[in-house]
């Protein structure tokens, strides 16, 4: 899915037009409460244990599960821009994508070499 639109519920301004969102718009709030106490406590599960009323192997499970499917929505992502029409990308967007971490540095290669075919 993409995100396809924006609304401000305060002063009923609307956006249509495919916004980029990273995968962290993606998660849950609980998924985003466990990674917020994750960078609060420094990444030490340990001290995660009494905020959220967890144990250390339920933290770590819940960490291990957040991570999969963090790393399963960027292959999506990496999967869905190969599917797009390569030939209307320039080398700037390619770039972009790449900084955006949308594409790995060979897939960006790919790209460009594509582009520079397609001119």
């Amino acid at each position: 899915m993409r995100v396809a639109s924006l609304s401000c519920d305060t002063c009923d301004v609307e956006l249509k037009a495919p916004v980029a969102v990273n995968e962290f718009a993606y998660l849950d709030e609980d998924e985003l409460h466990l990674l917020r106490i994750f960078l609060r406590s420094e990444g030490k599960v340990r001290e995660m244990e009494a905020p959220l009323g967890l144990s250390y192997p339920t933290i770590r499970s819940r960490i291990g599960a957040l991570n999969e499917k963090l790393q399963n929505m960027q292959s999506q992502a990496s999967i869905q821009v190969r599917h797009e029409k390569k030939s209307k990308l320039n080398v700037a967007q390619v770039l972009e994508m790449l900084e955006q971490k949308k594409v790995t540095v060979a897939e960006s290669v790919e790209l460009i070499e594509q582009v520079k075919k397609g001119n």
